[in-house]
């Protein structure tokens, strides 16, 4: 009997051991944790989540943003970009690719920009035998200028109807295109200068 006793008592003794135990009075930090690791990995997800929404946006987005984008739209040169007057605000994913898609470094200011573009476009015109030349699309930003550039100045061609008067005034164009319009609306607007006989000798490319 005694040896009986002492096997059950064995073998009740294996079985406590074995069971699985209660929860420790000190959970709530377990819990804490548990709570923390969450809000991590749920802060991750979002964020990358986020930048996927952004890459998805400025993929999507046709906007003449850079002056690679500008040199893809057609053939004809450009003949000249003036930065941005005003630093606006952009995101980091958007600023980062248009550095990759211009790492060259533009004209310090507007005035030397508008310099460079009145030198290229007097090459231009000369090597075509162009004496009357017509700026014309998004120019209600550029800077005021003397001379016969100056005068020679309109709005768009496909919305403005005092631009197609004036096209009657010169032999070639140069059509400024802004990084806010669409390729699509640019190349419209060239074909419209073709359709009424006046092609464009190249571009002029405002950041904005």
């Amino acid at each position: 009997l005694s040896t009986t006793l002492q096997t059950k008592q064995a073998e009740l003794a294996q079985k406590q051991a074995t069971m699985p135990q209660p929860p420790e009075a000190g959970g709530l930090g377990s819990i804490v944790k548990k709570a923390v690791l969450y809000g991590v990995a749920g802060g991750i997800v979002g964020g990358m989540l986020g930048c996927l929404v952004v890459l998805c946006l400025f993929l999507a987005d046709s906007r003449l943003g850079s002056l690679t984008a500008v040199e893809r739209m057609c053939a004809l040169p450009v003949l000249g970009a003036l930065p941005a007057q005003k630093k606006g605000r952009r995101c980091l994913l958007e600023g980062l690719v248009r550095r990759l898609e211009d790492p060259s470094p533009m004209q310090p200011d507007a005035a030397s920009a508008w310099k460079l573009f009145e030198a290229n476009l007097a090459a231009a015109a000369a090597q075509s035998q162009v004496q009357q030349v017509l700026l014309c699309g998004e120019t209600a930003s550029l800077p005021q200028s003397e001379g016969t550039l100056g005068a020679l100045r309109a709005g768009s061609v496909l919305t403005d109807p005092a631009a197609v008067q004036a096209l009657e005034n010169c032999q070639r164009t140069v059509l400024a295109v802004s990084s806010r319009q669409t390729a699509a609306q640019a190349q419209r607007e060239l074909l419209r200068l073709e359709q009424l006989g006046k092609p464009a000798l190249g571009l002029l490319w405002i950041e904005e």
